[in-house]
């Protein structure tokens, strides 16, 4: 298959086509591989998404197949009536519908993918949540994880779309919402007061459900910590991706 270009139709490609030359904002002992002909096929293989653009392999098996890849933060719609594939611009007509995605890291591997389902199906994202809101450590860790999604979609974005959407007057507001002002499965980054008071942190209880769909009476606790409000666990296999 052709690099950058999703699954579904009508054909769009993502913004970026290739992983950045420059080094991403990560650890330094994070390595993420450019695709290989053969990995992109895999991850179309093992993926079951109507639309995917992976750019990059950040993890692999013992077997050297990919388990989770990076995601271009962005899609456009192809532009119609030619197969070259050049980098759109905010200037280009096809530029004008362009979507931003949350996702930042997918699971590929089956396998993987179907444990994490396991598991959250047997309520995991509320026990990691309780977990974590108990643990000064952890709450940090994860305001980081949070954090460090929004630097590095900032990183694969091409310098013209960061310019563009880092105006304060953008005709796309979408993509600039998403990537700026959210971090993993679409978590606001937005901040409370840190004198936010029992009431007012009521709202972000109830957004800790359990399976049934109601707040479960043993995750009903103030979930304001460290300014942040909210289950900030939202998806187990973005976290794991």
């Amino acid at each position: 298959g052709e690099f950058g270009v999703g699954t579904g139709r009508p054909k769009r490609v993502g913004i970026p086509l290739v992983l950045p030359v420059d080094p991403p904002p990560f650890t330094s002992h994070t390595v993420i591989e450019p695709l290989t002909p053969t990995d992109r096929d895999t991850m179309f293989r093992q993926i079951i998404k109507r639309r995917a653009y992976p750019v990059g392999c950040a993890s692999r098996c013992r077997h050297g197949y990919p388990q989770a890849f990076v995601h271009a933060p962005m899609h456009v719609r192809a532009a119609a009536g030619t197969d070259k594939l050049d980098e759109v611009t905010p200037d280009t007509p096809n530029a004008v519908g362009a979507q931003a995605e949350h996702a930042f890291g997918w699971l590929t591997c089956p396998m993987l993918h179907g444990e994490i389902d396991r598991l959250e199906k047997a309520g995991a994202i509320d026990d990691v949540a309780a977990v974590i809101l108990k643990s000064p450590a952890l709450t940090k860790g994860l305001e980081r994880a949070h954090e460090t999604v929004r630097n590095a979609r900032r990183w694969l974005l091409p310098e013209k779309w960061r310019a563009e959407l880092e105006k304060k007057e953008t005709t796309h507001a979408q993509p600039k919402h998403v990537l700026f002002h959210t971090g993993l499965a679409g978590v606001s980054l937005e901040r409370t007061s840190n004198n936010t008071s029992k009431n007012s942190s009521t709202e972000s209880n109830n957004s800790i459900k359990g399976n049934s769909g109601t707040p479960d009476a043993e995750t009903s606790y103030d979930t304001t910590l460290g300014g942040w409000r909210g289950n900030r666990v939202k998806c187990l296999h973005a976290h794991v991706g």
